[in-house]
């Protein structure tokens, strides 16, 4: 007897999970639902972008000093028996060109459909970290402030 464990498909559990799961946030003012789950590139609560129902999926959060992290979420039998190689993770410290060419090569090869959204996400991660921790205090420039 093997002891093969066979999951519910997508498609049941997007239909379990989409109205009610504890990542969802529901703004009743414009009707719109967002997610705050992991491998969910742009927040949004659909089946495309949901973590939680596909087998696969992309992740990237910021790193530690100026660096972007990268979570990649495979499927297949390898996932099902060894969890833990089910997960890639990995740091980005390139430039806006390497990096988001990095980006590209890694996404292609799990979610072509996300390509798009992972290059807006990484982009918008650089330029977060790319800011100063604090902005330089304005000079003054009545003659009274020097008193």
């Amino acid at each position: 007897e093997s002891k093969h464990i066979t999951m519910a498909s997508p498609d049941l559990i997007w239909q379990l999970v989409k109205d009610n799961n504890s990542f969802l946030v529901k703004r009743s003012a414009h009707g719109k639902q967002f997610t705050r789950e992991k491998y969910n590139l742009r927040n949004v609560n659909s089946f495309k972008n949901s973590g939680l129902a596909n087998y696969t999926g992309v992740d990237l959060s910021v790193g530690a000093g100026k660096s972007v992290g990268f979570n990649l979420k495979k499927s297949g039998k390898a996932a099902q028996n060894k969890p833990a190689l089910a997960n890639t993770t990995g740091t980005l410290n390139k430039s806006y060109r390497k990096g988001s060419a990095a980006v590209k090569a890694a996404v292609s090869a799990y979610r072509a459909d996300l390509t798009g959204d992972a290059l807006a996400r990484f982009n918008q991660l650089k330029k977060i970290n790319s800011r100063p921790a604090s902005l330089p205090q304005k000079k003054q420039r009545r003659r009274n402030a020097r008193k």
